[in-house]
This record gives structure tokens, C-alpha cells and sequence, in this order.
């Protein structure tokens, strides 16, 4: 099975919104890259060919489904990370598995993470913190965060900082404008 990647959300550019403008510069530049696309659903293509062998009917053996809608890759992104929850209370939330066979999207997310973890730099970004708690949103309270992730009530606490005084301290107005534009441009190609 291949994924015909011209219909589907751009990872890269889904991320890179999320960094725009936090303090990590490099980070940004090569996740919105086009080959960071291409090389995750090369990710993706691998897991699904796994899956397909033993659920060959489901989805009609049609995996783009889950990079079409931006809630779904939304919820999908933040259980890819190191440090998030992967139970099926979440995943019955973001994602409608009335249809799908019992154990399915975690099995799913469970094989796509692996995938991405065998590659060095999606282990370095996936495993990161800081990225991690800013896909979450920095500004939820502490409460919500430890109910989906495996961080500590230090950990969020101290890393909120850290992200706070980064922004604070690297925003620069005409350097958001250049890095919105261009992820505005991978979005809307």
C-alpha cells in the first residue's frame, strides 16, 4: 500500500505551526522540509503495510484516513510522542473506532510510534519534552496535562517555564512573519 501524500496534512508544517516562533529554530527548519513529509508516511506506508497483513479488510485497507482531517492528526500527533498516555479512553475520544476492530488504533498508534523511534531524528523529536508539551498547549492547566502524559508535576511546571522565558525571550515580529508565511505556503500548496 502506498499513501498518496498530495491530499494529506502536512506533519511538518501541523508541527512546525506549533513551534513557530518558540526558541527552536533548527527544529523548525528541517520539520518543514518536505522531506520530513515524505519520510514520515514512509513511515506510516511501513506500518500500514504490517497492519494490512493482519487486518486486510479494514479501512479498506486505506490508511490516509487518519491524515485527512486535522482533529484526528491533531489527536494522533501528541499520542506519537515518548512521554504521552496511549490508553483507549483518549483514543475513543479523538477517533471514531465503532467500526474498527476491537484494539485496532492502538495497535495503530503502538506500531506507528515504534516505526518513528527507529529513526534517529524522529526519536530525538518525539522524545523531546519541551516540543511535547507545546503540541499539548502550554497554556493548559498542569491537571489536564498529567492526565494524558507520564511527565511529573515538577516536570510540567519546570518545563512551562522554560518554554515561557524561550518565547519570551527569542520573539521577533518580522522573523514570525517570514516563518508564518512560509509555513502558510506549505499548508496551503
Amino acid at each position: 500500500m502506498i499513501i498518496e501524500t498530495a491530499a494529506l496534512i502536512s506533519v511538518g508544517s501541523w508541527l512546525g505551526n506549533k513551534l513557530l516562533d518558540k526558541g527552536f529554530d533548527e527544529v523548525y527548519d528541517k520539520i518543514t522540509s518536505k522531506s520530513f513529509d515524505e519520510k514520515f508516511y514512509k513511515k506510516v506506508n511501513n506500518t500500514a503495510k504490517k497492519l494490512q497483513k493482519k487486518y486486510p479488510d479494514v479501512l479498506g485497507g486505506n490508511f490516509e484516513y487518519f491524515f485527512k482531517h486535522e482533529s484526528i492528526v491533531n489527536g494522533l500527533m501528541k499520542l506519537l510522542f515518548i512521554d504521552s498516555k496511549v490508553n483507549i479512553a483518549i483514543i475513543e475520544e479523538k477517533f471514531d473506532i465503532k467500526t474498527l476492530p476491537s484494539g485496532f488504533i492502538l495497535e495503530f498508534i503502538t506500531l506507528l510510534k515504534k516505526e518513528l523511534h527507529k529513526d534517529i531524528f524522529f526519536n530525538e523529536l518525539l522524545s523531546n519534552k519541551e516540543i511535547y508539551l507545546i503540541t499539548l498547549g502550554i497554556e493548559n492547566k498542569i491537571e489536564d496535562v498529567l492526565e494524558i502524559s507520564t511527565l511529573s508535576f515538577n516536570e510540567v511546571k519546570d518545563l512551562r517555564q522554560i518554554i515561557e522565558s524561550k518565547f519570551q525571550d527569542q520573539f521577533d515580529f518580522s522573523d514570525f512573519i517570514k516563518k508564518y508565511k512560509k509555513s502558510l505556503i506549505n499548508n496551503y500548496t
